[in-house]
């Protein structure tokens, strides 16, 4: 089962500037990306396995990053479900882990938002919020 985990709160937009301002705390958080392809963090203890792969990606603003290994990333959900990610990518130049809506759905889950969060749901189940 390949799903996902909270992601930090958006507290404020600012179009002019093209930035979100996000809420820190010190637990893992994930910041979802209905643009993203792939799973991607700059952390390599967040891998349970790793395999070392040079690439290149693109950045939804066009620029490119090196990517330097990929790989499955295991958490638990705010919600208590065991949450597998798989063919994560190892990026560190980016500064937020970047769960993909699209893996996601790919897998069977849904993901749906409201006002404060979004929803990840999975064979009928809320497995994060």
């Amino acid at each position: 089962m390949h799903i996902l985990v909270p992601t930090a709160s958006i507290e404020e937009v600012n179009d002019d500037f093209a930035a979100a301002l996000c809420a820190a705390d010190a637990r893992p958080r994930w910041m979802m990306d209905s643009g993203a392809t792939h799973h991607i963090t700059p952390c390599r203890d967040d891998f349970k396995d790793y395999s070392l792969i040079n690439g290149t990606i693109c950045l939804g603003d066009k620029s490119t990053v090196n990517q330097i290994g990929v790989g499955t990333v295991v958490f638990k959900s705010p919600q208590g479900y065991k949450v597998t990610l798989s063919n994560v990518l190892h990026v560190p130049a980016v500064k937020m882990r970047f769960m993909s809506m699209r893996a996601l759905t790919q897998k069977g889950a849904s993901v749906t938002f409201d006002e404060r969060a979004f929803k990840i749901v999975h064979k009928g189940h809320c497995i994060a919020i």
